[in-house]
């Protein structure tokens, strides 16, 4: 057994582990930067969720009076579906 931490003292040893601690700070993935062109997006990405919520504020608001005015609620399924089609 002493023979095995004799070996794990060596210089040599110590040349591999360091090697070894290089070899994983290589592998680590650059640095993001983020600039206009992310940022643009993140705006843009927020704008159409808002944009989205409005619509489907509308949309449930107004859907009671158009299964009314088209006579009953077996339409209702179709009207969603025709509504979202349209998009």
């Amino acid at each position: 057994m002493t023979q095995r931490y004799a070996a794990a003292s060596t210089p040599d040893s110590k040349e591999a582990s360091v090697d070894a601690q290089d070899a994983t700070r290589e592998k680590s993935p650059p640095k993001f930067q983020k600039g206009p062109r992310f940022w643009t997006i993140i705006v843009v990405l927020s704008l159409i969720s808002l944009l989205t919520a409005l619509e489907a504020t509308v949309t449930s608001t107004v859907m009671p009076s158009l299964v009314a005015d088209l006579g009953g609620g077996e339409n209702f399924i179709w009207i969603s579906n025709a509504y979202f089609l349209t998009m």
